[in-house]
């Protein structure tokens, strides 16, 4: 989420606020037009609260969006994606 928004999912002043919103508080992408549908439901996905529901890295890998990842040339890279992480 940060490296996409430049900004942290859960806000607070404090780190007891801070857990209280991730555990509480939905993500909220109201001013992210920027990002595409893809990238937000991988996000959601990562993000699940219940963690009998949350993917694991390897559903995450096979997420449409990461699939599609491709450089400024328009050559698919989610091999290297992989290979990064």
């Amino acid at each position: 989420f940060q490296l996409l928004c430049g900004k942290t999912p859960f806000d607070g002043v404090s780190l007891r606020r801070i857990n209280h919103n991730i555990c509480n508080k939905e993500v909220n992408f109201n001013s992210l037009t920027q990002i595409s549908e893809e990238a937000k439901s991988f996000i959601l996905r990562c993000l699940e609260k219940d963690p009998h529901k949350r993917p694991s890295i390897k559903e995450l890998f096979d997420d449409a969006w990461i699939q599609n990842i491709t450089d400024q040339d328009g050559n698919q890279n989610s091999d290297q994606v992989r290979a990064n992480l």
